[in-house]
């Protein structure tokens, strides 16, 4: 929660929403991301001002997060993993020549 506008806190968010979006597209279907909290700070006018990076470190799928109580480290996935469909029709085409 951000008590008051924060550039570096809606850039964070920003980020992490341009993230989630490419993991649609990367995995095929929706995902969530699972996320360390993290900052970076940088001196002005004599005080310092910390920035807040949401880092994503893995991102669990929908089915999961809907089904599971607690999410365990196994239910992280880090890259996507083809579809079986995806996969059926890999194994049935013939190899590139």
């Amino acid at each position: 929660m951000f008590e008051k506008n924060s550039n570096g806190g809606k850039g964070a968010v920003q980020a992490l929403a341009t993230e989630a979006t490419q993991a649609l597209a990367a995995f095929g279907e929706m995902v969530h991301p699972v996320i360390e909290l993290g900052s970076s700070s940088y001196e002005t006018s004599g005080r310092t001002i910390y920035k807040p990076k949401l880092i994503v470190v893995g991102y669990v799928t929908d089915k999961r997060a809907r089904e599971a109580n607690v999410i365990s480290d196994d239910d992280i996935v880090t890259r996507p993993t083809a579809s079986r469909a995806k996969l059926r029709r890999e194994t049935k085409e013939a190899p590139a020549i």
